[in-house]
């Protein structure tokens, strides 16, 4: 072999190694662009999660609020959160009877007292709820009066009571419908019922409470 012949194969070769290194590193770069490229995808997808968890928490939490805003705006419209309303018990009780015409409707509504936080638990630290009791006694000419007595109470006056205890007693034991006196009650109903007030406490009021 010629000494021409053998530097044409060694300049083959070192041509041949220079291609290998730089096919190398462009396969080096290469690989780590694409891994930088896929971290950062990896990095910008767990972004847009983290944002797309957090707006739909928001919303979450809007939908939350927006409803219980609603409730809490219908029971301070029925006058359950506030000062309670005695004037309008008592309205719905009349404008009742002026309708049931009742041989005889008499009651009687005692202090406010504190509700037992045993019945509501400690967790509501911020409401302070109160109860007012209030007995009804009343003189029916038929059983459903004392139906519509009550049902007027819930739809009629403010506020939200609950029934303790109810009874009703025969007033008179006619022996025919003729013997039935129509002035008189032919049953008496009697009543125990407690109102319940709620009242938002401020930080002030909570202090004062303690």
């Amino acid at each position: 072999m010629s000494r021409f012949d053998c530097s044409i194969i060694k300049r083959s070769i070192n041509i041949l190694i220079v291609v290998l290194a730089v096919a190398c590193l462009i396969t080096g770069v290469s690989y780590y662009i694409n891994e930088e490229s896929s971290l950062k995808f990896r990095n910008e997808k767990n972004n847009l999660d983290s944002i797309k968890s957090n707006y739909e928490d928001l919303i979450n939490r809007n939908n939350i609020f927006v409803e219980y805003a609603k409730k809490y705006q219908l029971l301070k419209i029925k006058g359950v959160i506030g000062q309670e309303n005695r004037l309008t018990w008592i309205e719905a009780l009349q404008e009742t009877n002026k309708t049931l015409k009742l041989p005889s409707l008499q009651y009687t509504i005692s202090p406010q007292q504190d509700y037992p936080l045993e019945l509501i638990g400690n967790d509501f630290f911020d409401v302070q709820v109160k109860k007012t009791a209030m007995s009804i006694n009343m003189g029916l000419l038929h059983e459903k009066d004392m139906i519509n007595i009550l049902a007027s109470l819930q739809n009629k006056a403010r506020g939200h009571y609950l029934i303790d205890e109810c009874s009703i007693t025969p007033s008179q034991i006619p022996k025919t419908i003729d013997d039935i006196e129509i002035t008189k009650p032919i049953l008496t109903a009697d009543c125990d019922i407690h109102w319940l007030q709620v009242t938002l406490l401020t930080p002030d009021n909570i202090v004062m409470e303690q």
